[in-house]
């Protein structure tokens, strides 16, 4: 069996999954349980939600940072797949790119929440 064609396989399913998670993101099909959230005050239920929002955002910024760090790693120290010879730093950019998206999507659900006059809950 040859290995390129995993390797490719491997590269094309991750930057798929980070790609999708960010979709997910503009297409409010994230994963979230709102059944407790919305047994709450109304008042109560919107701050939770703005607050799991924001940690959320701020955990995504926080990978971004990390992801551009390592990125830095492997452009000081290269890296290369063993069957393709793919310097580690494109494949692996995935990180930032992927967080970097899906907070861009929350901050632009949120604009979009704001502008429309904050009707509901902004899931």
């Amino acid at each position: 069996a040859l290995a390129w064609p995993e390797e490719i396989a491997i590269y094309g399913m991750v930057w798929a999954m980070y790609m999708g998670a960010s979709m997910c993101v503009r297409e409010k099909a994230h994963m979230r349980v709102l059944i407790g959230v919305k047994a709450l005050p109304p008042k109560l239920s919107l701050a939770v939600i703005i607050f799991a929002d924001f940690a959320w955002l701020v955990f995504n910024l926080f990978m971004v940072v990390i992801g551009i760090d390592y990125i830095k790693l492997l452009i000081d120290h290269p890296m290369l797949s063993p069957a393709l010879g793919v310097d580690q730093r494109w494949p692996q950019s995935v990180i930032p790119v992927g967080f970097g998206l899906m907070a861009f999507r929350i901050i632009e659900h949120y604009y979009h929440w704001f502008k429309s006059g904050c009707p509901d809950f902004p899931a």
